[in-house]
């Protein structure tokens, strides 16, 4: 799901994220987070049979919010704020992109 940011109208979508996240978190075992707005879940035993490829693929939801067609870039502030509910598990907040990504 795609969540447009306005600039003047931030709260909402971020808000919104976090909701749905939320969700995402609760109805699935297993998660990632990567650049603080790409965020996956999954259930291992969600699976489907892929013709083309001829073998089982992994079932991902996931979130990816936006700002003019770009991937959205929060500020330390927004960040501490509005995602630290999206994921509990162990996020390491950093501006190095390479340092983003969850264990």
């Amino acid at each position: 799901m795609f969540l447009p940011i306005r600039t003047k109208k931030k709260k909402l979508p971020l808000k919104k994220y976090g909701e749905l996240a939320q969700q995402l978190n609760e109805n699935y075992p297993n998660h990632a987070l990567k650049k603080s707005v790409l965020f996956a879940a999954w259930n291992e035993d969600e699976i489907a049979y892929c013709e083309d490829c001829e073998d089982d693929i992994q079932t991902f939801h996931g979130l990816i919010l936006m700002k003019q067609e770009q991937v959205y870039k929060p500020t330390l502030e927004e960040k501490a704020i509005w995602f630290k509910e999206v994921a509990p598990f162990d996020v390491k907040f950093s501006n190095e992109e390479s340092r983003e990504e969850i264990g």
